[in-house]
């Protein structure tokens, strides 16, 4: 699996999402819906789509940062395969995008949370070898 695509299809796991969080999850610095009302009023905030969006998004922008004025093939590829504890504004507090050349998972934790009719609370802390296991395509 090629770094950007690991990047986009993982993320889903981790977002915070768009259904009311409790106080201790949401302690980012973007709530999952605040950048829709800015960039994007008129789309549904019960919508995940959009906050996976934004989330892959932040993430290609940091590749792109990373990248500084060289914006070959190369140079993204290879940046995309070298973010180090990057913090989307939208994954859960405790969950960082990691690559490397040789390990495109970029997201190993998970936190669990459960709904409890009104809110969705957190179950204990952020797992750090949720998807560590099986092989690395």
């Amino acid at each position: 699996m090629k770094p950007l695509i690991a990047i986009v299809a993982m993320a889903l796991a981790i977002l915070l999402t768009p259904l009311p969080l409790t106080a201790t999850i949401t302690s980012t610095t973007v709530t999952p819906t605040s950048f829709m009302d800015k960039y994007y009023p008129e789309g549904h905030k019960d919508d995940s789509s959009a906050v996976f969006g934004y989330a892959a998004a932040e993430t290609l922008t940091q590749v792109l940062r990373q990248c500084g004025d060289d914006l070959s093939r190369t140079n993204i590829m290879r940046q995309a395969a070298s973010l180090v504890n990057f913090h989307s504004s939208v994954l859960l507090p405790g969950i960082a995008i990691n690559t490397s050349a040789m390990d495109f998972r970029p997201i190993e934790q998970m936190r669990l949370v459960q709904f409890d009719g009104r809110t969705w609370m957190p179950l204990g802390r952020v797992l750090d070898t949720a998807f560590v296991g099986g092989p690395n395509p």
